[in-house]
């Protein structure tokens, strides 16, 4: 979160709020109550890792999925929003076989939106998938100080 978000955050919540605003702010609870930071890191994810984070079934029908949109046999209409993208999609379901795909990258996660939005792949199957590039981070204390105080010391909340 940026210091402007956890700012808000602060404002929109009357308990956050009282705790900022305390003659000694209580910024570890703040930190605390804050949602946590969401970094992404790079995770390339194969066929097998497809199927260990959905399960078999799901797994299969995830990939299955998306074989049969990247098929040459499927002819997609002129208008389709993701006909540019259906060669692409094909090599990447290559790798899946291989040495995977970076699901914490910010083409193959726009990808997976766009399979979803298609209605090609389930979202939660797609949240999960790219769930697994996420690392929660929590806000730390000195972050929430310098969301309270401005930097010459006055009160920002």
């Amino acid at each position: 979160m940026t210091i402007e978000e956890i700012r808000a955050a602060i404002q929109a919540s009357p308990e956050l709020l009282a705790m900022a605003q305390a003659e000694v702010p209580d910024e570890a609870a703040i930190a605390a109550a804050l949602p946590p930071i969401i970094a992404l890191r790079e995770v390339f994810v194969t066929e097998r890792g497809v199927v260990a984070t959905l399960g078999l079934l799901d797994g299969e029908a995830f990939l299955t999925a998306l074989g049969g949109f990247a098929s040459p046999e499927n002819e997609l209409p002129e208008e389709h929003p993701l006909l540019p993208y259906k060669s692409g999609i094909a090599r990447q379901l290559a790798w899946l076989k291989k040495d995977g795909i970076d699901v914490g990258s910010g083409p193959a996660r726009d990808l997976l939106d766009a399979l979803v939005a298609a209605g090609i792949v389930q979202a939660q199957h797609a949240s999960a998938i790219k769930a697994m590039a996420e690392e929660a981070i929590p806000v730390d204390r000195l972050t929430v100080r310098r969301a309270i105080f401005n930097p010459d010391g006055s009160r920002a909340v």
